[in-house]
């Protein structure tokens, strides 16, 4: 399921949600994914055949289950590999970067294994949902893993990450 942040970055690359009923979709027009392709905007250019065929093409994320569908209006083979490329690339923009907020994540020395390195310490974090981070804190190198379970502050890692 996308999260309201993925959902507000789909909404402001152009997507318009969609409800009804058990659907709850981000519908795109495929004309605003061309846009700035030179390469379909040429093919367009040339024949009203191609735009009709594009502005019948519908692209929608699924908000339940992540799942891009693209329903193509035009026939030829290599445009369709293009076209997918264009909207992954969307796709994944919106969906990168997910912001995972530290007090969203249960981290405490039952859930941490450490691996160690010098000045930065690694351990594994699970949230309230049961998914997995991986998450870093800076340590002093001479510290030993006593020192480090005692001194570490738990609420400022350096960094989370979902695994």
């Amino acid at each position: 399921m996308l999260s309201e942040n993925q959902i507000k970055k789909f909404i402001d690359a152009g997507f318009k949600r969609w409800t009804k009923g058990e659907y709850d979709r981000l519908y795109i027009a495929a004309t605003d994914i061309i846009a700035e392709d030179e390469g379909f905007q040429a093919q367009i250019s040339r024949s009203s055949k191609f735009e009709r065929e594009i502005e019948a093409t519908k692209v929608y994320v699924d908000v339940k289950t992540g799942e891009t569908v693209i329903a193509y209006g035009f026939k030829s083979f290599s445009d369709h590999k293009e076209f997918k490329a264009l909207v992954d690339a969307i796709v994944a923009e919106a969906i990168a970067d997910e912001t995972v907020r530290i007090e969203d994540v249960i981290v405490d020395d039952t859930t941490i294994t450490f691996e160690e390195s010098p000045e930065v310490i690694t351990g594994t974090a699970i949230d309230k949902g049961g998914k997995k981070y991986l998450v870093r804190w800076a340590i002093l190198s001479d510290w030993d893993k006593a020192e480090i379970i005692e001194a570490a502050d738990w609420d400022h890692p350096i960094s989370i990450e979902l695994q």
